[in-house]
C-alpha cells in the first residue's frame, strides 16, 4: 500500500527493507527473554540462542544496506546530490 508524503506531497511505496528490520528489531527482545528464562533447558537455550545471532546478523545486514544507500551513495538514492558522496569511483 502506497503511502502519502506531505513534504515531498507525492505517493510513496513503503520500502519493504524497513518492514523487513523492523520485524526482525521486534523478534530480539523476545528471543532473549527466552534465552534467560529459568529452567531452560541447554538444548533449547542454544536453539533460541543460535536464532538471537541469525536474527541479529540479520538486522545488521540490513542496517549496514540502509546506511550505505542513505550516507554513502545519495546520488543513487536521490540523484543531483553527487557532492555529497557518490557510489560511483
Amino acid at each position: 500500500m502506497a503511502l502519502w508524503d506531505r513534504r515531498a506531497d507525492v505517493m510513496v511505496e513503503p520500502d519493504p527493507r524497513v518492514s523487513r528490520l523492523n520485524e526482525l528489531r521486534l523478534r530480539l527482545p523476545g528471543l532473549v527473554r527466552g534465552i534467560q528464562e529459568p529452567g531452560i533447558t541447554r538444548q533449547r537455550k542454544s536453539e533460541l540462542a543460535a536464532e538471537y545471532e541469525q536474527v541479529l546478523g540479520a538486522v545488521l545486514a540490513l542496517e549496514v544496506d540502509a546506511f550505505y544507500w542513505t550516507a554513502l551513495a545519495p546520488d543513487i538514492v536521490n540523484p543531483g546530490r553527487e557532492e555529497q558522496g557518490s557510489a560511483s569511483v
